[in-house]
């Protein structure tokens, strides 16, 4: 019981922890520096997947540097994080219904970040699922993957307000009696989600409108490289620029500002929670810059290889970010 205690007394800081580490080891790969060249380049590796693979550098990393795992396994992310979503969203819903608790600010807000996360991963899921595709060769380090399941079980618990943590405690100490009075019934549920929309704030209202603007910008954005992908295995080449090992020069939407902008879809969304969550939740701002620094590191090399194998390249395309970079 006391080791129960601790943990879900430690668990805040215990993630938001984890989520600067992560920061850090991105920020420090963003800046070159001789006497970090290792561990640049072994967080570097770790971005590189798909067409990036043959680019990867040669980390010290002894037997592991070569570790590898398919790229379409990608949707054993969205698993993950649906898996821990619904539970988290559980744990949420009891701390809300607590007798002692209530619905207070915190919650709406952690409610309204869980629903919108775990609309994001459900979405992410069927796209991985039915939508992208990916060539046989395309691979990913084991680093990245293992990093990659990680990332998804901290990112539904990190939305949960300490309080959930606290409630979590409780119920444990007092046992199956505790449970009782601390029952989700639908009722209270359906109770907040009824005055959910009037408790929002202009922020949180502007961040949900953000967090869907970068879902429909990645979306729109996964169903371009889809259909591109669809035209190379169906051999409709016409007019299509290949290169020898499946890959083909995306064009329209988002695609003709940026080299990514699936990723740029990632980072506006992650504002959406940044906002819907600001002031109330720390870790998500560091959540939010890890996401940032972490898709700087994938679509610079990513541009530089577009504009490596394509000579007609559009000069005026940025990597990530419009008329910027």
């Amino acid at each position: 019981m006391d080791a129960l205690h601790l943990t879900t007394s430690s668990m805040p800081t215990l993630l938001l922890l984890y989520w600067l580490l992560c920061t850090g080891a991105a920020l420090a790969a963003l800046v070159p520096s001789f006497g970090w060249s290792g561990f640049r380049k072994a967080v570097m590796l770790s971005a590189c997947r798909g067409k990036l693979w043959d680019k990867k550098p040669d980390a010290p990393l002894g037997p592991l540097q070569a570790a590898r795992v398919p790229q379409k396994r990608f949707a054993h992310f969205y698993i993950v994080g649906v898996a821990c979503a619904i539970p988290a969203l559980w744990l949420l819903i009891i701390a809300g219904c607590g007798p002692a608790e209530g619905w207070q600010e915190e919650h709406h807000a952690a409610l309204i970040a869980m629903l919108c996360v775990l609309f994001h991963l459900s979405r992410r899921l069927v796209e991985s699922c039915l939508l992208l595709s990916y060539p046989d060769g395309a691979y990913m380090h084991l680093i990245a993957y293992a990093f990659g399941l990680s990332y998804y079980v901290a990112l539904p618990l990190t939305l949960l307000p300490s309080s959930t943590w606290h409630t979590l405690d409780a119920l444990a100490y007092q046992g199956q009696k505790g449970a009782a009075e601390w029952d989700p019934c639908p009722a209270h549920l359906a109770q907040a989600l009824k005055h959910l929309p009037g408790s929002m704030s202009a922020l949180q209202v502007l961040g949900v409108v953000v967090f869907f603007a970068g879902n429909a910008l990645q979306c729109h954005s996964h169903c371009i490289l889809a259909r591109l992908r669809a035209r190379i295995a169906g051999k409709r080449e016409d007019r299509l620029q290949t290169t020898e090992d499946g890959y083909a020069l995306p064009e329209g939407g988002a695609f003709s500002l940026v080299s990514c902008p699936h990723y740029l879809g990632e980072i506006v969304l992650y504002a959406g929670l940044a906002l819907i969550l600001c002031g109330s939740n720390i870790s998500i701002m560091v959540v939010f810059a890890w996401v940032v620094a972490n898709l700087l590191l994938a679509a610079g090399p990513t541009h530089e290889w577009y504009s490596e194998r394509f000579p007609s390249y559009p000069r005026q395309r940025r990597a990530l970010i419009p008329w910027v970079y």
